[in-house]
């Protein structure tokens, strides 16, 4: 089987190590594969332009394409898109389904609407809607975002199945065992999207003298160019040489995580990909999709809403919860991430081997 695998390439660690570890399960739940990576960068270049479809898809065609596979990512975004053709991110809309014969599976993508942000023109959500009618299977990551098109964006999602983050995937074969005490601390800081709270008054507001005081000793794990630049003046100290080490191999990335046994972590992916490294975490939900994540996989008590007064305390509080001798918490913790990485995996397995026969 031929797959062309259509994501971001090359622009967010987290989506790069979540499409990476979709192309792992590709290899492994399906027989004599063969996997193309196509970037949608370049055909944002285009504006979704039609013409440039129709011209990727004959070569599709050329190729002897069994399947274009989408995903993961935050791909299901309409804000800032308004002057692409297809009034969305993604380049499908009724102008393209209509030539687009191959079958189309989405694995692991997101809807990523922030707080404060851009609701969904009726282009948008025509086209979306269309898009999953049209496609073969549509499997949508598992942190909140099925409740986000049903509810917010209100379409149809009998078609839709809620299928695990890549993220989460195929990250045991680092062997991160379970420690029964934890002390060194990552930060994986986050440029914020959502207008509750803004970069600014996390800096400088949130009386910076007792947050970089607080991290002093830990390490920072930025997963973009721009959250390394905004991690710098709370965590100055970097597992990066500089900014443009970030992306380097992933595996060596991944690495970084071997110095740190607890994590404080602003990003989905920085949750996730922590999770699946076996590496426990407070979880700071400045966006709706992390704290959906935690209520909806039963880490909830491992979560701290950055928007209320108190943020701080329960911060320290959680932190002081998950560092003390024979903590309980902690423990907890284990036991939840083991179930629900082992369901995830059974899930990823069984969802690929029913939705990728031809």
């Amino acid at each position: 089987m031929k797959i062309m695998h259509i994501g971001v390439y090359d622009r967010n660690i987290g989506d790069n190590i979540a499409m990476q570890n979709l192309q792992r399960s590709l290899s492994m739940y399906i027989p004599d594969v063969h996997v193309i990576g196509l970037d949608l960068q370049t055909i944002w270049k285009s504006n979704n332009s039609p013409t440039h479809m129709r011209a990727l898809y004959n070569d599709f065609v050329k190729k002897d394409i069994d399947i274009i596979v989408v995903g993961g990512g935050g791909l299901l975004e309409y804000g800032g898109y308004e002057n692409y053709h297809s009034k969305w991110k993604l380049p499908f809309w009724e102008e393209t389904l209509k030539f687009i014969k191959i079958p189309i599976v989405f694995y692991g993508v997101g809807v990523n609407i922030f707080r404060g942000g851009i609701d969904y023109s009726e282009q948008a959500k025509k086209a979306l809607q269309d898009t999953i009618n049209h496609s073969k299977a549509f499997g949508i990551r598992n942190d909140g975002s099925y409740d986000k098109l049903k509810d917010w964006i209100g379409l149809d999602v009998s078609k839709v199945d809620i299928v695990p983050d890549p993220g989460l995937l195929h990250l045991d074969r680092f062997n991160i065992e379970r420690k029964e005490t934890v002390s060194a601390l990552g930060f994986q800081p986050a440029i914020n999207k959502s207008n509750g709270i803004n970069n600014n008054r996390f800096v400088n507001e949130f009386n910076l003298n007792i947050i970089k005081d607080y991290f002093k000793d830990c390490v920072s794990i930025p997963h973009t160019i721009n959250d390394f630049k905004f991690g710098h003046p709370i965590v100055p100290k970097s597992k990066f040489e500089n900014e443009y080490k970030i992306f380097e191999n992933l595996d060596k990335f991944l690495e970084k995580y071997r110095h740190i046994d607890h994590i404080i972590a602003m990003r989905g992916h920085g949750q996730m990909i922590s999770m699946g490294l076996n590496i426990p975490g407070i979880y700071l939900s400045t966006q709706d999709k992390v704290r959906d994540f935690s209520v909806k996989n039963g880490f909830e008590n491992y979560d701290v809403d950055i928007r209320k007064p108190d943020w701080f305390e329960t911060l320290k509080r959680k932190r002081s919860q998950l560092t003390e001798k024979n903590s309980s918490y902690l423990k907890e913790w284990y036991e939840i991430r083991d179930k629900f990485i082992a369901d995830c995996h059974t899930i990823d397995k069984n969802w690929i081997e029913k939705n990728f026969k031809l």
